[in-house]
């Protein structure tokens, strides 16, 4: 079955209003993951053995998988690192900061 027809391994990227939805979308967006606990449990298993074997060639297959993105590398540029906290507003970035 293809992502397309599966809810449940769409990627999650829906950047408009949900308002903009109808029921039919909406009820597939907000079923997604209602899988039992064995079957996230035996997800999360797979996902920590595919990192633990074969590490970051894993994780780059994990987010075209499930981000239906294609990474170049997984480390994330100072630039945009100090671009983010620049943009994060005074309240949420003590609280960030608290938690770190």
């Amino acid at each position: 079955m293809s992502a397309a027809a599966d809810p449940a391994r769409l990627p999650v990227r829906y950047a408009a209003r949900l308002a903009d939805l109808t029921n039919e979308q909406l009820v597939d967006l907000l079923e997604r993951g209602k899988g039992t606990g064995q079957e996230v449990e035996r997800a999360t298993d797979e996902v920590i053995a595919a990192v633990r074997t074969r590490g970051d060639a894993a994780l780059l297959d994990l987010a075209r998988r499930y981000d239906d993105v294609e990474l170049n590398s997984l480390e994330v540029p100072l630039d945009a690192c100090r671009r983010a906290l620049a943009d994060l507003g005074p309240a949420l970035r003590a609280a960030l900061q608290e938690a770190a």
